[in-house]
């Protein structure tokens, strides 16, 4: 009966309900999209064998730029001797591969793992199988496991597949297996070839060489505390053995949840509070829509109080018209959520997603379907439970003996009033946040990176197989190459580099030579890069004193490096850097004199500062992977990519091109920009939306408040007030739940604000530029959501509302 009462109710009034259920469909649409991304990445349960039993191992230093670092393949072997401590202990390698046949040659992104991998985190190939320990020594057979993404994409799933034989980096590779659709290893990204960790003996035997990462399986009972504490046992016996390599080096262990889910937990929480802030502003508009509606039947209630109707039945039936609208609302908004979740999942930046693959498979399943119904449920208590209360709150007597004229008591108008000062004060909150982060991106897009970005253009060239197997074939090829480029018309310069900005890459350990020999635990390391030609003249990289690294660096040549000014100012202070010397830890025999300090760059990031750099010629330390980066005297650096392109394939045509960008481009879609970028899209939408809704509930508020007043402000009108008395009277009222807001939601912004403070850059959390910005635009878009109905009050005909009464 009440649902039918309920239904015969909205019937009646179609726009008030068609109003109500879109406003909820919208709040809770929009709050199971943001639901079901963050389940895909972050609740959802890892697709391995029971994935709360893997853990990550890093190994430490105290002063490694990096924190964290991969292990030594010695360390590794010596861990997994511990087997009442892991049940499976097994290693990674990120990696880029070159696959080519009669089609042509791709850059893949790809990983090399020992034998014991895909077993220990449970996964088992679709077609085939996994390594074999004979798989996985040096010198082995030369296997591959494929991803299904690239079976399929490149082999149209045959499923003849294995046994086959593709070439990667130009050697023959059997392939042995194809794995589940769905298996993917995030600290891999999208790995779509899989080979043995391999490497030659020499390279497994350098407790220096830091490339093998480490994932585990904790046997049953065994906790990390307990593991961590036995491999630490282990680090310091390695160390007391190892002094050169292994002293002051430590542990560290994570659960592989906290590796995938670390570097985005906190922006999908986020913007899932901002939200979820958004609903309870969407709760407090229909909960004056309601009580607005509840005051209007009170005679109705009355009446019904009167022939017999306990207080529990009204409340029953009003709780029950609340809650039809909640679930019809949840139901149009999880259709609408549908759709959202795809857009907003393909609107996420690709070198995001990168960080978090999973959320390309987010969408309304069960558990999203569980959480909207639990949301319309509370969404329906918030805003029935107030005028809910307030409606059967007043006897029957009162009511009916009530004069209309009187009004709607000072309870309701204290909750109306209530109402709108909390979607003020939580609008403020999401605004502060928007206005920091878009300031965030302003500051990070202003930094100076080192370098002129301007007119640049890169892209990045990799040699493999028997055709560049010595450091001398690799040497020739990019010494070809920048001859080659130096001629094409419209290059001003051009230059190499092993990692160019941006890009990361490896750090090595070192002591100045002469000076007393660190603790292992003080050492110093320094990101090192391999550079050629006019690299540091290309990106307008200042050379502050002596000379960068160039041809006359080569084999026959002194050692030389280049080192960046930071590094110059931690090792040698005001003294000359220039003819100093330096050793690192795995080239002992070898002294690099420092020939000439140039600027610091961006490294990696650009929210973080350039980490302290060494250069070295590539004549001393050829690479077999080089980012050619080329200035332009055109404005277009989109055509040097093109002519970079073309000389690549006039050398080899076989070889590929990959990273192709102009470094403007680099700049703006760097994980530092792009991320910032995207929290800004999300908050300043959330925030317009809230925004919207507070100005509407405001508005009509004061609209509803000046029509109960009618008969007062004619009154006051008809003795004599003016029309800015009647004005100011109104605006007052209005603004002053404004100003309460203002006051309320900024207390609330100081608190949660904080948990923006390691997504923010060059602004604090805290910044009251901001929030006076903030509280001033508020401000005026109140005044002029006051001001209409304000000024309808002033047009009043005492008259005619007298006579009307």
């Amino acid at each position: 009966m009440d649902l039918r009462i309920a239904i015969r109710g909205y019937a009646r009034q179609p726009a008030f309900t068609i109003v109500v259920l879109l406003t909820l469909a919208l709040g809770i649409g929009a709050t199971t999209a943001m639901f079901s991304l963050v389940n895909a990445v972050l609740l959802r349960p890892l697709p391995y064998d029971r994935p709360d039993r893997l853990v990550h191992v890093y190994e430490t230093q105290p002063n490694d730029i990096a924190g964290r670092s991969a292990a030594s393949y010695p360390d590794f072997m010596d861990w997994r001797r511990e087997h009442d401590v892991f049940s499976g202990l097994e290693g990674y390698d990120p990696t880029n591969v070159t696959v080519a046949d009669a089609n042509g040659a791709e850059m893949l992104q790809g990983a090399r793992v020992t034998s014991g991998f895909f077993t220990t985190l449970g996964v088992t190939p679709v077609r085939g199988r996994a390594f074999e320990a004979d798989d996985d020594i040096p010198g082995g057979t030369r296997e591959v496991v494929l991803s299904h993404k690239f079976w399929m994409r490149r082999f149209d799933g045959n499923p003849a597949i294995v046994g086959k034989t593709i070439r990667i980096d130009g050697v023959p590779h059997e392939v042995r297996g194809v794995l589940p659709p769905a298996f993917r290893f995030i600290p891999v990204g999208e790995a779509e070839v899989w080979l043995p960790l391999g490497r030659d003996p020499e390279a497994r035997a350098q407790r220096f060489n830091h490339f093998v990462n480490v994932v585990g399986r904790l046997r049953d009972g065994v906790a990390i505390p307990q593991a961590r504490q036995r491999l630490s046992a282990v680090m310091r016996a390695l160390g007391s053995e190892y002094a050169t390599t292994n002293g002051g080096r430590d542990v560290i262990i994570v659960p592989l949840r906290e590796v995938i889910d670390g570097p985005v937990e906190r922006p999908l929480l986020v913007l899932f509070g901002a939200i979820g802030i958004v609903l309870l502003i969407v709760c407090a508009n229909v909960a004056n829509l309601v009580l607005a509606r509840t005051i209007e039947r009170g005679r109705e209630f009355a009446i019904r109080s009167a022939i017999g109707a306990s207080r529990g039945r009204l409340v029953r039936q009003l709780l029950t018209e609340n809650l039809v609208l909640a679930l019809t609302g949840a139901s149009i908004g999880a259709i609408l959520a549908l759709v959202a979740v795809d857009e907003v999942a393909m609107s996420i930046p690709d070198r995001m997603t990168r960080q978090m693959p999973t959320i390309r498979d987010a969408s309304v399943d069960m558990r999203a379907l569980a959480f909207t119904v639990v949301v319309a449920v509370v969404t329906g208590i918030l805003f029935g439970f107030a005028p809910t209360v307030i409606g059967g709150r007043r006897s029957a007597a009162d009511v009916l003996r009530a004069d209309a004229r009187v009004g709607t008591g000072k309870s309701r108008h204290r909750l109306r009033n209530a109402l709108v000062t909390a979607e003020i004060a939580l609008t403020l909150v999401l605004l502060v946040g928007a206005t920091l982060m878009g300031r965030s991106l302003f500051a990070l897009l202003r930094v100076n990176p080192g370098f002129t970005a301007d007119g640049i253009a890169i892209v990045r060239v990799p040699l493999a197989g028997p055709a560049y197997g010595d450091r001398q074939r690799q040497l020739r090829f990019f010494e070809d190459l920048l001859r080659q480029l130096r001629g094409v018309p419209g290059i001003e310069a051009v230059g190499a580099i092993s990692s160019a900005p941006l890009q990361g890459g490896g750090a090595n350990t070192f002591h100045v030579d002469g000076a007393p020999e660190p603790r292992a635990s003080d050492r110093l390391s320094a990101t090192t890069r391999a550079v050629a030609g006019d690299y540091f003249g290309a990106l307008h990289i200042p050379v502050l004193s002596g000379r960068p690294v160039g041809p006359q660096d080569d084999v026959h040549a002194p050692y030389a490096v280049a080192i960046s000014q930071s590094l110059a100012r931690r090792l040698f202070g005001d003294r000359r850097a220039i003819g100093q010397r330096i050793r690192f830890y795995h080239w002992q025999d070898s002294a690099w004199t420092i020939v000439g300090v140039v600027g610091d760059v961006a490294t990696d990031r650009l929210d973080e500062p350039g980490q302290p750099a060494i250069y070295y010629s590539h004549f001393q330390g050829p690479s077999n992977r080089m980012s050619i980066v080329a200035r332009g005297s055109r404005s277009d650096p989109q055509s040097l990519i093109v002519a970079m392109t073309r000389e690549v394939r006039a050398l080899d045509p076989a070889l590929p091109v990959y990273s192709a960008e102009t470094m403007s481009d680099r700049i703006t879609r760097s994980p530092a920009v792009e991320s910032r970028r995207f929290l800004l899209f999300m908050l300043g939408g959330f925030a317009l939306a809230a925004l919207l809704l507070a100005i509407v509930g405001l508005y009509g508020v004061i609209a509803y408040t000046v029509t109960q007043r009618g008969r007062e402000l004619a009154i006051r009108i008809a003795f004599g007030a003016e029309s800015r008395d009647v004005l100011a009277l109104v605006l007052r009222g209005g603004l002053g739940r404004v100003a309460i807001g203002i006051a309320v939601g900024s207390l609330v912004a100081l608190g949660l604000t904080r948990t923006l403070a390691s997504l923010l850059f060059g602004v604090r959390a805290v910044d009251f530029a901001t929030y006076a910005l903030v509280s001033g635009l508020l401000l005026v878009v109140a005044i002029v959501a006051c001001y209409v109905p304000a000024r309808r009050a002033t047009r009043l005909d005492p008259a005619d509302v007298l006579r009307s009464e």
